[in-house]
């Protein structure tokens, strides 16, 4: 008998009509024998087949049931049973497939249950759709191998649940009794929802709380997948992402994790976006802390690749789900901290969608400028760097992070890398113009220490590969310093040198920076940026950014950067720091690098020049870029432009030398001396030089990366060129003879090439035999008649300059040095009729041919010898006169022929000071004691010479008509004129930057057309060395040049001192060597393009340098001599402590003669003398004709008004000179090089100083131990009335204290007040006493305040308090009376003013809507947190933070209505002080209203926006400042505006008389101006009031009443009554 179970199987197998079918099921049992079968059945697949057959049975069944029951509404209960057995028989079916997916059978067999159950999942009802979850919960719980499967169920089912509702029995259990039950009752589904969200919120709980991951196995995914199609609450909905969040953390499969990320952002989408945000921020924040790299400090390369793929799914996220996207914009603009890594990479990769490019960009941007500014503002005040930390990031920590992110973003990196182009170029192109040297300066500093941390860790690594062999042992783990390094430790010091924050350059310098790092950075870490980074500095070079569309990535972030020239210089610094930091990488792209210069021409002169020299390095290895590089700078010096040309013969000049330095492999000669001694080592040693090339065969190893011809072919092409050179603009060619000089000192073998290039050229301009004057001035100039433009044709300075160390190459050594001899190195002091004539020799003239070249060349040099020898001792017996330069000579600028005379004396100045350099370097020479005398005669002479030239040139144009402004416009273009090359009085590069300098000024445009390369006498570059003026600065301290101080004091015929001592103690000398040590100083630091030039050119040969040191140490031969002075510090930075080598510049040799000469002159200062009265003209209109001692007397009083002149300007010279030097010095290294710059003053106490080593010391305690010599200084200038140079002192003194710790800027503040008690000579110098007065309470630190609280008491009893009759007792300093206690007044509002700024910035920077709307700053404030980088951090530590700052800011305020309501008591009748105390008063209310609207709590939807933190509460500083406002200034500020306009009116007609006069009219002018601003004052009264009664009502529960103590009535009342 067969069972009922085989009949089903039988009619299932035979197709069976569904009804028959029906039937067998309908039996008693079948469904549960059906059941029971699927659950043991070993075939599940074949039983899917059966499952299926007997769900649509059922579900014919049940509507057969449905049909059945809507027609026969009155049928009883048992024709209701066929449907119950129906939906039991389901129901069991069911449960006995949900066992099955549950078991651990094969997944094959298993397949077809899922999508089964699915589509019969509605022949469920309520119970049974509840006991489904409850099953599928119990399998994740228990995790059983099918928990996959039953998830495929969770959606449709919780769905359905939802949907179906509850019975009403159910229902009516959950409703409860009562009106409750009745309201069931009546069909409200209510109830019914309610069972059903309850069962769903139980299954939601159960599988959230259940373990996803477990030893069975993981199901993380599937739950996560299948819960994100069910319906759920917000609350649930956290709960679930916080499951997932911790699942996600819990991972320790990291191949897993981007599967559960895909996931977590889909969940995301349906809510909870911040949250899943910080999670996912935070997991890999501390996943990347746990998986370190071998190295310890990036992550692992397996988290790297986990991290790629993350980015891609999360970038996918944001592109379907904008308000994601949004969410992470918002959170990193309102954090507290800075991005961590994974942060930023994921900000980049959002920059590659088209609608978030645009606002990433800009908002990092922001973030980086603005903490950029807050720094910047933070450095420049105490009071601001002694507060807490705003509640967001730092420029140092944004820049940690980001270059740690583009250095480790790893697998990805096509992803990251347009957003990092982006940004780099946006930072890149906001550096000004009036930065571009600081910049590059900055630069290279930040190179020389990434080099040198790259070369610690090389060197480390070697030692640790020769140590393997000697331990066998297994590695071992890294060391414990390198594990507790914060991340990206090392690269933030090697990627930024330390400086102080005064010294670090403002925001945009620094944005700028941090962008060349983070190209650099790409450049090195992501392969796949390569080319889009030389395509983008290809495209910043030629400015193409509105061609740039087509560019690819490159031209996407030129286009983000602003492109045009703004980028053109950072793009040179990042190609030569690429060049020098990766070279092999650039091997790779050598045709983009050649494609960077095709818009060489067109590139300014210094970037052109900083491009061929930063690329250079490459071309040492590669000799097809060579070949280019040399080609190019063929057809660059046959440019239009002269500045192209100059460019190019700067270039090849560098090349040059850097190639005979790299052959000599020594260092090169400094002076003369050692010139010669290395002339006849070379000959002695016979090697090869630039001008060895006499055949194919001999190498010509210096010249092998130039050019691919041989020896003969290169040298006579390198000779072609730079003859080409000499026929160009005095600029280039001034250039030239520079670039000559240098290569005799590195290469004194290239003497006769030198020789052939320079000799003919002076030839030309010196007469021959003994023609007086022996020089062709009028060949130096052209034009001079008419209106046609006077231009320079020759640097005559430049050209002496390397004649006079080619002749020191030429003196033959063996000869001696007896003046009487003109061969010998002393041929200058030979008298005047013992030298021969000048033997001129022609170019084709070889001298005789009688053994050939070298007779020639022989002939040839004993000749330039004899010439320069004769030259000099005929232009040491010349006159003014002989080149037609008297007082009667027209030397006026503005006029063609005075413009031409101006440059021929320049030019003839320059002459003189190479001659007396020669001097110089004879009489400090070994020979110098024994030539004393005759040196000591010369050197006077010349110097007489000089003065003569000097005072006619300068007197002529100080005396020519309307010469005030002419000479103020002619004064600002030579300020800015000059490129160091000492070119006689010409401006760099063809005088464009003279031109352009007198074009600002204004008022010159004919002069400046008739003498473009014209520059004043006075501030023209000296054409001495800095070595040269140093010695003359130790020549006057030691009261003499010569050697030997018993040859200086050799007494003279008529027993006095020696021409060396009677020079060095004269006025005129010491003002001439001060003045030329200052002209060199501003030639050196002037922001033009000759010394942005010279800077590039400086940082170019140190680059070169330390490569050189490094390839020695590589080969173990130690350490090599730098290349073009270029040491391991770069960047100008010196030795720490001040006991290094000090700071790389040319003026190197002359800073610390020049700081001790200018000590001396201000200690031993006398004070101003009395010049002797000038004679008066006779009746017949000649001077002191008649008189008595005729014209030599007027003579010697002419003579003695000069000294007298000079000796009056020495303390403004001396004061000028350290103000420069100084400056200089902090520019370039810092505290360091400053201390090393004073280290040439003795220490103060000379007992101290034979026992203090200083080597070690730091730079805090050198400027210590120095200050006591500038207290001296001001004493001394104070008590010799020298009150001006007093004044410009303090301001030296306050920028060197500024680099002082606090302790250390107390000490100096004690020292200016000190100085305030002066009484004998009384200080009547008002700037005097002001910069005292700010000195001392500006370096006071956080109590700067009281100190102006002081000051302004003492101020008060002077002047006398407002409303006394009877002035009080004056216990003020001797400098605050009634001739300068006005204006220090001025100076006390002044500094309220600068600490009302400090307070805007502050209520900008931490403060929603902060600032006051008066100014810029305040405005972009007070625009809320919807921008980038404005906001404050959010959270309870940044509420917390915030209501700590703005507490300090109403104790700062609070201090500061103190200090006001003194200075408005002040009886003041200045009228400038007036109006500067109504500018300051309406500034302070306007930032009281400010800081009290910032109170005011938001509402509606801008509360709801806003991602800032709440408003700061209403703390005791707000209402003590309130009442201390209220009480001490507002009632004197009315009485005071009232007294002043009262006051007016009634002096008018007394002053003025008659009705209507001049007083009357100027009174009401006054009137009407005091009204207007009085006005304003009083509005801002007002609405600082109006703010304060908002804050009542808005705090009107807590009983907040702010206008306690306010005088109501009088502050309505008060009008102004204006006539």
């Amino acid at each position: 008998m067969t069972s009922t179970l085989d009949e089903i199987r039988s009619a299932c197998l035979g197709n069976a009509n569904p009804e028959a079918l029906l039937k067998l099921l309908l039996r008693n049992g079948a469904a549960s024998e059906v059941a029971q079968h699927i659950r043991t059945s070993d075939a599940p697949q074949e039983d899917a087949g059966l499952l299926d057959r007997c769900f649509q049975a059922l579900r014919r069944g049940l509507l057969s049931c449905a049909a059945g029951a809507g027609e026969g509404e009155g049928e009883g209960e048992d024709e209701q049973a066929p449907q119950r057995r129906l939906e039991r028989g389901g129901a069991a079916l069911f449960k006995a497939a949900m066992s099955v997916m549950a078991g651990d059978a094969d997944e094959s067999q298993l397949r077809a249950y899922p999508s089964l159950l699915l589509d019969n999942l509605d022949l469920l009802k309520f119970q049974q759709l509840a006991a489904l979850l409850s099953d599928i919960c119990r399998g994740v719980e228990a995790g059983s191998p099918g928990t996959s499967r039953l998830l495929q169920l969770l959606p449709k089912a919780a769905t359905q649940l939802l949907e179906a509702g509850a019975p009403e029995d159910e229902a009516e259990e959950d409703a409860g009794g009562g009106e409750e039950a009745a309201a069931a009752a009546a069909g409200g589904g209510a109830a019914r929802g309610g069972a059903a969200v309850r069962h769903v919120a139980t299954a939601l709980h159960r599988i959230t709380h259940a373990d996803w991951v477990s030893e069975r196995g993981s199901y993380a995914v599937q739950i996560m997948e299948a819960l994100r199609d069910v319906p759920m609450t917000p609350q649930q909905l956290q709960s679930v992402v916080i499951k997932s969040l911790s699942v996600c953390g819990a991972c320790t499969d990291l191949a897993a994790l981007p599967s559960l990320l895909r996931q977590l952002m889909r969940l995301a989408g349906l809510g909870q976006r911040a949250l899943v945000l910080r999670g996912v921020l935070a997991l890999f924040e501390r996943l990347e802390a746990q998986h370190r790299g071998t190295d310890g400090r990036g992550p692992s390369q397996v988290l790297q690749n986990v991290e790629g793929t993350a980015l891609v799914i999360i970038a996918d996220a944001f592109k379907y789900d904008s308000a994601l996207a949004q969410e992470l914009l918002k959170s990193v603009r309102s954090s507290s901290v800075a991005p961590s890594p994974f942060c930023l990479l994921l900000l980049f990769t959002m920059s590659r969608q088209h609608k978030l490019d645009g606002q990433v960009v800009a908002l990092l941007r922001d973030l980086v400028v603005r903490a950029f500014e807050w720094d910047a503002a933070r450095s420049r005040s105490s009071w601001l760097t002694s507060l807490p930390q705003l509640p967001r990031p730092g420029g140092a920590q944004l820049r940690e992070a980001l270059l740690r992110a583009v250095r480790y973003s790893g697998v990805g990196g096509e992803v990251v890398v347009p957003g990092i182009l982006a940004l780099g170029a946006a930072l890149m192109g906001g550096c000004p113009q009036a930065e571009a040297l600081a910049l590059v300066q900055r630069n290279d500093g930040a190179l020389a220490a990434a080099e040198a941390a790259a070369a610690e860790e090389a060197a480390a690594r070697r030692a640790a590969k020769r140590q393997q062999p000697l331990q066998p042992l297994p590695p071992r783990p890294p060391q414990p310093q390198q594990q507790q390094r914060g991340p990206g430790s090392k690269d933030a010091a090697a990627s930024e040198p330390s400086l102080p924050p005064l010294l670090r350059g403002s925001a945009a310098l620094q944005s700028a920076l941090l962008g060349i790092q983070l190209l650099q950075a790409a450049f090195e870490a992501h392969r796949e940026s390569r080319p889009d980074v030389l395509r983008l500095c290809q495209q910043a070079l030629g400015g193409t950014a509105g061609g740039a569309a087509g560019g690819g990535v490159g031209a996407a972030a030129l286009t983000g950067g602003g492109g045009g020239q703004e980028l053109a210089l950072p793009a040179v610094l990042l190609l030569g720091n690429l060049a020098a930091r990766h070279p092999a990488l650039l091997y790779e792209h050598t045709g983009k690098l050649k494609d960077a210069f095709q818009s060489f021409l067109l590139l300014p002169a210094p970037v052109a020049l900083g491009l061929l020299l930063g690329v250079w390095p490459l071309a040492r290895s590669r000799r097809d870029l060579a070949d280019y590089l040399v080609m190019l700078l063929r057809k660059v010096m046959f440019a239009r432009e002269a500045a192209s040309r100059l460019v190019a013969v700067r270039s090849f000049l560098f090349i040059l030398l850097q190639q005979l330095r790299a052959a000599a492999g020594g260092a090169a000669a400094e002076d003369e001396e050692q010139l010669r001694a290395a002339a006849a080592a070379a000959a002695a040693a016979a090697g090869p030089s630039f001008s060895q090339a006499s055949c194919s065969q001999s190498s010509l190893s210096q010249m092998q990366a130039l050019a691919s011809g041989a020896g003969v072919s290169l040298q006579h092409e390198l000779q072609g060129f730079l003859r080409r050179a000499l026929g160009q603009q005095a600029a280039v060619r001034a250039a030239l003879y520079d670039g000559l000089s240098e290569i005799l000192l590195v290469d004194p073998g290239s003497r006769d090439v030198v020789l052939e290039l320079v000799a003919p050229q002076f030839y030309r301009y010196v007469a021959e035999g003994a023609a007086m004057p022996p020089l062709h001035c009028k060949l130096l100039v052209s034009g001079g008649s008419g209106s046609e433009p006077v231009v320079l044709l020759e640097p005559l300075p430049a050209l002496l300059a390397c004649v006079r160390r080619l002749v020191a190459l030429c003196r033959d050594p063996g000869v001696g040095d007896d003046p009487r001899v003109g061969g010998g190195a002393l041929g200058l002091l030979a008298d005047d009729d013992d030298g021969g004539d000048v033997v001129m020799v022609d170019d084709d003239d070889d001298g005789g041919g009688g053994d050939g070249e070298g007779q020639g060349t022989e002939f040839a040099v004993r000749s330039l010898v004899r010439a320069w020898d004769g030259f000099t001792r005929r232009l040491l017996s010349c006159e003014a006169e002989h080149f037609d330069l008297n007082c009667s000579a027209d030397l006026n600028p503005a006029t063609s022929s005075g413009a031409a005379r101006q440059l021929q004396a320049s030019c003839l100045l320059g002459a003189m000071e190479v001659v007396m350099e020669e001097l110089v370097g004879i009489a400090t020479g070994p020979r110098g004691s024994e030539t004393a005398a005759r040196s000591g005669e010369r050197l006077s002479r010349a110097f007489e010479l000089h003065c003569r030239v000097y005072d006619i040139a300068r007197e002529a144009k100080s005396q020519q008509a309307g010469s005030r402004a002419k000479q103020t416009a002619t004064g600002a273009a030579a300020g800015s004129g000059g490129d160091g090359s000492g070119g006689g009085g010409t401006a760099p590069q063809g005088g464009g930057g003279g031109a352009a300098a007198a074009a600002a000024a204004g008022g010159v445009k004919r002069a400046r057309e008739l003498c473009p390369d014209l520059v004043p006498v006075e501030l023209r570059p000296p054409a001495m060395s800095p070595g040269c003026l140093a010695k003359l600065c130790n020549g006057v301290l030691r009261d003499g040049l010569a050697a030997e101080a018993a040859a200086v004091e050799a007494a003279t015929a008529d027993g006095g001192p020696s021409a060396h001592t009677r020079l060095a103690r004269s006025p005129v000398f010491q003002a001439f060597v001060l003045r030329g040590c200052l002209n060199c100083l501003r030639t050196a630091g002037a922001a033009t393009g000759g010394a942005l030039s010279d800077t590039l050119v400086g940082a170019a040969a140190r680059r070169l340098g330390r490569q050189a040191e490094r390839e020695a140490a590589a080969l173990g031969q130690g350490q090599s001599a730098g290349l073009g002075g270029g040491g391991g510090g770069g960047g100008g930075g010196g030795g720490g402590g001040g006991g290094g080598d000090g700071p790389e510049a040319g003026w190197k040799p002359l800073a610390r003669p020049l700081m001790l000469l200018c000590q001396t002159v201000l200690t031993t200062w006398s004070g101003a003398a009395k010049r002797p009265p000038a004679p008066r003209k006779a009746a017949g209109g000649s001077a002191g004709a008649g008189g008595a001692g005729g014209p030599a007397a007027a003579a010697a009083a002419a003579a003695q008004r000069r000294e007298a002149a000079a000796a009056d300007s020495l303390a403004a010279l001396a004061v000028s000179c350290l103000r420069e030097l100084l400056a200089a010095a902090a520019g370039l290294g810092g505290p360091e090089a400053v201390a090393w710059v004073l280290r040439g003053l003795p220490i103060h106490s000379q007992d101290t100083q034979a026992q203090v080593d200083e080597v070690d010391l730091p730079p805090d305690d050198i400027l210590l131990a120095r200050l006591p010599h500038f207290s001296d200084m001001m004493a001394r200038l104070m008590t010799t009335s020298s009150f001006k140079e007093a004044a410009s002192l303090v301001e030296v003194v306050v920028a060197v204290a500024r680099l002082l710790p606090p302790p250390g800027q107390r000490a100096v503040s004690d020292v200016c007040w000190e100085l305030m008690d002066q009484t004998e000579p009384q200080v009547t110098h008002t700037g005097l006493v002001r910069a005292l007065m700010a000195a001392h309470v500006t370096l006071r630190g956080t109590e700067d305040l009281p100190a102006l609280r002081a000051v302004a008491g003492h101020v008060q009893e002077v002047i006398g308090k407002a409303g006394d009759e009877t002035q009080a007792e004056c216990s003020a300093p001797g400098a605050l009376h009634d001739g300068t206690a006005q204006l220090a007044a001025m100076e006390a509002l002044r500094l309220l003013e600068g600490h009302l700024a400090e307070g805007e910035e502050l209520m900008a920077a931490a403060v929603r809507g902060g600032g006051c709307g008066g100014g810029g700053g305040a405005e972009e404030a007070a625009a809320g947190a919807g921008r980038g980088g404005v906001a404050p951090g959010g959270g309870a530590a940044a509420a917390r933070s915030v209501g700590q700052l703005v507490e300090a800011l109403c104790r700062r305020l609070a201090a500061v209505v103190d200090v006001l309501q003194t200075v408005v008591q002040t009886r003041l009748g200045n009228p400038q002080v007036l109006e500067v105390q109504t500018e300051v008063l309406i500034k302070t209310y306007k930032l009281l209203g400010a800081l009290a609207k910032a109170h005011l709590p938001t509402k509606g939807s801008a509360a709801a926006a806003s991602a800032a933190p709440p408003p700061p509460p209403l703390g005791r500083p707000f209402h003590d400042l309130v009442a201390r406002v209220h009480r001490d200034l507002t009632p004197p500020v009315y009485a005071a505006v009232g007294e002043d306009l009262s006051a007016a009116p009634q002096a008018a007609p007394q002053a003025g008389g008659e009705e209507g006069g001049g007083a009357m009219r100027l009174s009401s002018a006054k009137l009407r101006r005091d009204a207007k601003s009085y006005s304003r004052l009083v509005h801002a009264i007002e609405d600082w009031e109006k703010q304060l009664l908002a804050l009542e009502k808005a705090f009107k529960a807590q009983g907040v009443n702010l206008m306690r103590g306010a005088k109501r009535s009088t502050n309505r009342d008060f009008k102004i009554m204006a006539r």
